[in-house]
């Protein structure tokens, strides 16, 4: 059908200033309308070549899309709507978070045998009930202890520590560990200070007042 239209134009630019109208003789009726027949029959070669071309670029157009949809990038006639796949909103998990006021403690100088009590104050900064699972000690002398129930978000709580310096001299540093569902790591806590040995007493020289009286009683000789 394309080879049949392609001669048909060709025959129709035989004229150049009209391609597609043949230039008819006046003087005979009949010959009007067999040209008129003719221009009408070529006018509607021409249509379907027209149409033709048209279907043929369109079908060569959507090929070249097909094979390359970057092709449509920018063009207002033609776009292909790539659809985004939707992201999904996480939700951030509710944890708790333990933040302690102090982490150590420092006592100063005592003397031996004498009792140091403190308390490490924490917060449950986070967005779930806080958990003390454990509190470890490094040393006898000393004695923890520790909410058994959960620390709801916001609220307060406190890590008791009993220090006994009975037997102990010098410079101490007692450890406290806790662990907890508010950290990853354990958390240590400390006290110091310094343990002084009792003064001794003053020896007295002096003699028992019934030894005094005995000594009395003896009859000088």
């Amino acid at each position: 059908m394309l080879m049949v239209g392609f001669l048909a134009v060709s025959s129709c630019k035989s004229d150049k200033s009209e391609p597609f109208i043949t230039r008819t003789p006046t003087s005979s009726s009949s010959s009007s309308s067999s040209s008129s027949s003719q221009v009408n029959d070529e006018q509607t070669i021409a249509d379907s070549i027209i149409q033709s071309m048209a279907i043929l670029k369109d079908t060569v157009a959507y090929k070249q899309i097909a094979e390359d949809p970057d092709l449509v990038k920018g063009s207002s006639e033609t776009k292909i709507a790539k659809e985004e796949p939707k992201k999904e909103i996480k939700k951030k998990a509710k944890l708790p978070k333990i933040n302690f006021e102090l982490i150590r403690h420092d006592f100063d100088t005592i003397v031996q045998g004498d009792i140091v009590e403190f308390d490490f104050v924490f917060t449950n900064a986070g967005t779930a009930p806080l958990v003390i699972n454990t509190v470890n000690v490094t040393c006898g002398c000393t004695q923890p202890s520790y909410p058994f129930i959960p620390i709801g978000p916001g609220e307060e709580g406190f890590i008791g520590v009993k220090y006994n310096s009975v037997g102990k001299e010098g410079l101490q540093r007692p450890l406290i560990t806790v662990s907890s569902n508010g950290s990853v790591e354990p958390i240590s806590l400390m006290l110091s200070g310094f343990v002084l040995k009792p003064k001794k007493e003053k020896e007295d020289n002096s003699l028992p007042d019934s030894l005094n009286q005995s000594l009395d009683t003896i009859p000088a000789k």
